[in-house]
This record gives structure tokens, C-alpha cells and sequence, in this order.
């Protein structure tokens, strides 16, 4: 995301809140990224000429108050959300859920080919920024997806003069854990903490070993237990405005990203939400 110029606003099937156009464009507006703003109408709805008239009159009626100043451009998808992706012969940089049932973020999240933004209630633009990476998985794919989640999350940063903290989450074989950073300075910890510490310092070292960083390295939390409590723990406890996190896209998400999983996080923070894929790691990756 080093270079934010092309911003999808996607609208669904209910109509967005005003806060989300407002924070879509004050992201863009910052960014002097252009934005298309489109309308996902239901499965199988006809768009004729009328039709059309009259979403694009309405979509303009919706982002007349947010949007002066702005280059933007609107356009109707239909079908499924993959379909409609599919459908798009843009390169957007990233797309902005705008409003959307719990169903259709998880479709998205599934179907987008780049990293999605789904808008909580908290402070725009974001002043704190908690990257969640995963070290449990140590295929080559969640190493890339890694680096990218950081590789955005510094440039985001940057874009937005935000501090930005990192999470690392792992999966203790008993009972739900607590925060790391909890226990005494020096005290004892335990051989799978400790594994998970080393894990996750060493995807830290590698992806900063060959990005940019004008300061010291972000703090780290380091959590065992149920991912979606723990991150919203910290959220909560840290005062984040945007947690960025990733998933594996088609081939289905890991267990602390899958649809309930993902549904519960959401419930319990107010914060954004922006969410990295595979696929934009795969790109990174071609590209190098």
C-alpha cells in the first residue's frame, strides 16, 4: 500500500452510514487516492438505462456531503460478490466496505483480490495502528502475507502520522492465556511462550530487515489463548483506532479469521478493521 491512488468504496445491501463515507474519504482525501464509488445490486436485478440513472443519482445524493474535492467516479455491480469482483477491470489499491451485513464482509474478505477496510466507530484517521500477525503457521505464504501485513501497516502509517503497535496471538494446547506483557519483568515463562516470543520476533526482524523505519521498533504483545478475545483485550487495553490483520483468501481463512470468528472481533471492538490477502502477498512476491 506504498501507493494508495485507486480506492473501490463498495456500497451493499444496506445503505452505508454516514461516518463510513466520511472516513473513505477522508482516507482518500489524505492519500490523493481518486474513488469509485459502486453500488452491489442484489442477485439477478435487472439494470436498465432508468435504473441506472437513478442509483448513480442516489449514490451522488449519498456522498454529496463528504466528497467535495474529490475525483470520483460510480458505477453498478451485480451477482455474487466474487462475480462482481471478478467483474471490475480496475486495480484498485484497496477496498472500503461501506455498510454491509456480517454476511457480505465475510464474502468480501473471502473474494478480494486486495486488502479491505471494514469502518468501526473509532477515531478517523486512525492515531494508533495494531498490526496482528501470525506465528503459528510458518509456511512460506503466511511469511509473505506477514511481511505485507507490516510492509501496509508502516506505509499506512506514515500516510496517516500514526504510532503503530504489534500483536502476535498463539494457540496454547490448554486453557485460554492471558497477555505476556502481564507477567513480571524477568519473571518465568513458559517454553511454548517463549517459542512463540522467538517466533514472532524473528518474523518482526525479517520483515523489518528490509523495510524502511525512521524509529525504534513498535512494541510487541505477546498473547496465548482465543484470538478474537485476546485482540480485542488489547485493542480495548491500548486505545488501537485500526487493527490490521490478514487472511488466506479462496483457499479458506485460519481459525482466528473464519466468519464467526471474525463476526465476534467485530462485535467486541470499536475500531476498523483492515484486512490483508494472500493474494496481495502473492503479488509482492511476483513483483520482487
Amino acid at each position: 500500500m506504498h501507493d494508495l491512488k485507486r480506492i473501490l468504496l463498495l456500497k451493499a445491501d444496506h445503505q452505508p452510514a454516514s461516518d463510513d463515507l466520511a472516513a473513505a474519504t477522508a482516507l482518500a482525501r489524505r492519500a490523493g487516492a481518486a474513488i469509485t464509488f459502486a453500488d452491489m445490486l442484489p442477485d439477478g436485478e435487472s439494470i436498465s438505462d432508468f435504473f441506472r440513472g437513478e442509483h448513480r443519482r442516489e449514490l451522488n445524493r449519498l456522498m454529496a456531503p463528504h466528497g467535495e474535492g474529490l475525483e470520483i467516479a460510480y458505477r453498478l455491480l451485480s451477482g455474487s460478490v466474487d462475480d462482481a469482483l471478478k467483474g471490475i477491470d480496475v486495480d484498485y489499491d484497496l477496498i472500503f466496505a461501506a455498510g454491509g451485513s456480517d454476511r457480505f464482509h465475510t464474502e468480501l474478505l473471502r473474494a478480494a483480490p486486495r486488502p479491505v477496510w471494514v469502518p468501526g466507530t473509532a477515531e478517523m484517521p486512525p492515531r494508533r495502528i495494531l498490526a496482528a500477525i501470525d506465528v503459528d503457521d510458518t509456511r512460506p505464504v503466511k511469511r509473505l502475507l506477514n511481511r505485507r501485513l507490516l510492509d501496509d501497516t508502516l506505509s499506512l502509517a506514515r500516510l496517516l502520522d500514526a504510532e503503530v503497535e504489534i500483536a502476535s496471538v498463539w494457540t496454547p494446547p490448554g486453557p485460554a492465556g492471558r497477555l505476556a506483557e502481564r507477567g513480571a519483568p524477568g519473571g518465568p515463562m513458559s517454553r511454548r511462550e517463549a517459542a512463540a516470543r522467538k517466533r514472532a520476533e524473528a518474523v518482526i526482524e525479517e520483515a523489518f530487515g528490509g523495510l524502511p523505519v525512521t524509529a525504534g521498533r513498535p512494541p510487541l504483545h505477546l498473547a496465548g489463548g482465543n484470538p478474537a478475545e485476546l485482540l480485542a483485550e488489547i485493542t480495548a487495553v491500548r486505545s488501537i483506532d485500526l487493527v490490521v490483520a490478514g487472511h488466506s483468501g479462496r483457499a479458506g481463512l485460519p481459525a482466528w479469521l473464519r466468519r464467526n470468528t471474525a463476526e465476534t472481533l467485530a462485535d467486541r471492538v470499536d475500531c476498523s478493521l483492515l484486512v490483508v490477502t494472500v493474494a496481495a502477498a502473492d503479488d509482492e512476491a511476483r513483483a520482487a
